[in-house]
């Protein structure tokens, strides 16, 4: 991926705007730093003059711990680290620490209210890949369950069909996106010209994901669009699967998805899948 500085510059300008980062805040990123997600943070804390704390790897065991030692005020979570997190007991380090609030991309719905009631740390949902920037989202306030956000001042959206045409608001379709800054948006894929001009096709970038947009501009995430499955007929999202299983208190991780079973050559083999969960595991 070919990301120009002026990328994370206007990473750094949005993301730290959402979360109210100033001069003085102390980020704590676990996040490997060939992630966007961290290097995003090293340019908040660059543009904002605040301090950021690179650490060597998540732990689950000394995640509040660190939030404490190093007086973080903000921090940087993904999906799965909450219920990790969650399922684990309850220590004094979970409350004993400053952070106010945490850009936490893809955490369930059904997560954020607990997470926030045990640790006091706010979640903060958005929409952003490597290719693009924080292009939906909003401020903690407005922040709704369930939903990535609106879209933010500086961006253009669309959902649409395999044909690039619009749908209409409350239908499910793929979310592309474009800029208004130069250089906000990667430059393209390294090397490889064609998968390029095919993401970038009609001068607008293909996500790949499959989004709803509300009619009063929240968009909710559906799935990926290599991930849908096709079922007599209708897409059904194994995000939402996923989430449902997830929802069972004794369930830590789940996975659903398409599997190729020893009967494969059978007509029906197509319509194999199987859910991978994860429970009662001790996390270190």
């Amino acid at each position: 991926m070919i990301c120009p500085h002026a990328q994370f510059y206007w990473w750094a300008h949005y993301t730290g705007r959402h979360l109210g980062v100033t001069a003085g805040d102390v980020l704590y990123s676990c996040l490997p730093l060939f992630h966007t997600n961290a290097l995003n943070s090293f340019y908040q804390a660059l543009i904002h003059d605040a301090k950021l704390v690179a650490d060597r790897r998540f732990s689950a065991s000394r995640f509040f711990d660190n939030l404490v030692e190093t007086q973080a005020t903000v921090t940087f979570v993904l999906g799965a680290m909450v219920p990790i997190l969650l399922g684990r007991p309850i220590a004094a380090a979970e409350r004993a620490h400053s952070v106010r609030i945490a850009l936490a991309p893809g955490v369930p719905a059904q997560f954020q209210e607990d997470f926030t009631a045990r640790s006091g740390i706010r979640l903060l949902d958005g929409y952003g890949s490597t290719e693009t920037n924080f292009a939906i989202g909003g401020d903690i306030q407005q922040q709704r369950a369930g939903y990535m956000g609106q879209l933010v001042a500086g961006f253009e959206a669309r959902v649409v069909n395999d044909n690039d045409q619009q749908v209409p608001d409350g239908e499910p379709g793929e979310l592309i996106l474009r800029a208004e800054q130069p250089f906000a948006f990667a430059a393209g894929y390294f090397g490889m010209q064609e998968k390029t001009v095919d993401a970038w096709r009609n001068l607008w970038f293909h996500t790949g994901d499959r989004v709803v947009r509300e009619a009063d501009g929240y968009f909710r995430f559906v799935d990926r669009q290599k991930d849908a499955i096709r079922r007599r007929g209708e897409n059904i999202s194994s995000y939402e699967v996923e989430q449902v299983i997830l929802s069972h208190p004794a369930v830590e991780t789940a996975r659903y998805l398409q599997c190729t079973p020893r009967w494969r050559k059978m007509r029906s083999w197509r319509w194999s899948y199987c859910a991978l969960v994860r429970s009662s595991i001790r996390w270190r």
